[in-house]
């Protein structure tokens, strides 16, 4: 009678124990796949951002670099041509030859 008492119940153990390795087995691969996936270093989501990042740069250095070659081409301008830094000189620095009256207008939108 022990023996057949023993044999019902490791037949409902065993199945349980599947279950229970089963469900620990798949939460274990469900915690790998979301960490590498979504937490890790080299997650889907931090090369979103890292692309998104890089084509942000990618616009800021065209910016910087159509204002370096205007600033360039200004600083040629400067060194090569007289009335170019007459010019300058008069409008950013409000410079006049002597005995000359400067004249200054101002629109609505400047006020």
């Amino acid at each position: 009678m022990k023996g057949l008492l023993r044999k019902i119940n490791n037949n409902k153990t065993k199945p349980m124990f599947k279950k229970i390795f089963s469900w620990t087995l798949n939460l274990c691969m469900a915690y790998i796949f979301l960490n590498f996936f979504f937490f890790h270093e080299f997650s889907i989501a931090n090369l979103v951002k890292t692309k998104y990042e890089h084509r942000k740069l990618k616009q800021e250095v065209s910016k910087v670099n159509i204002e370096n070659l205007k600033l360039q081409k200004e600083n040629v301008q400067l060194n090569n041509d007289p009335k170019a830094l007459e010019r300058i000189a008069r409008e950013k620095y409000g410079m006049h030859k002597q005995n000359e009256k400067v004249y200054r207008f101002y629109s609505d939108e400047d006020n």
